[in-house]
């Protein structure tokens, strides 16, 4: 029998096979061996243990609203700051709006900024962008007055594959 099956037929004891034959001349564990043995791990003989498990496992602690928003508002900032992304939208109470912007400068990277958007009678998103061409786009897309002449700048840099820093460099000479 090979060692890829072997780690198949006893999967509970995968985690020891592979740290014992991961030092073997020749044993290669690809991405397709680990997901077969994790997914083999989890089967109907280890199903009841892993939810009796969870279950007398202790509740998770209580959150605030107000530090779960603003825990995530400070993620999508810091995906923004770091250019994953060139917008972020949260959506908030109303009520969080004066929270978010009391501590944005806590929240958030220098150079970051943010814009609120109501969006129906309770909620408001807040969008989270860097360069200050993409406050323009935002307000387009949801509707509200901006800058036409940014937008299609903005449209055709992205549709000819430019990134967002080199369509800010364009869009700031323009003006």
């Amino acid at each position: 029998m090979s060692e890829k099956r072997y780690l198949l037929r006893r999967p509970n004891q995968h985690k020891a096979r592979v740290a014992t034959l991961a030092g073997r001349e020749g044993f290669s564990l690809d991405a397709s061996d680990f997901i077969a043995t994790t997914s083999a791990a989890i089967d109907a003989r280890h199903f009841h243990y892993l939810t009796r498990f969870m279950s007398h496992s202790t509740p998770p602690l209580p959150v605030n609203a107000s530090s779960w928003t603003l825990s995530s508002i400070s993620t999508q900032a810091m995906l923004v700051n770091t250019e994953v992304r060139p917008v972020a939208v949260v959506t908030v109470l109303n009520s969080m709006v004066p929270i978010v912007a009391r501590e944005w400068e806590s929240l958030a990277p220098k150079g970051v900024q943010w814009l609120s958007v109501p969006e129906g009678k309770t909620h408001t998103d807040i969008i989270i962008f860097q360069h200050k061409h993409l406050k323009e786009v935002a307000r387009a897309a949801y509707g509200l007055p901006h800058s036409a002449e940014i937008v299609r700048h903005w449209f055709q840099g992205k549709m000819f594959g430019y990134s967002e820093n080199k369509i800010a460099e364009f869009v700031s000479r323009l003006s």
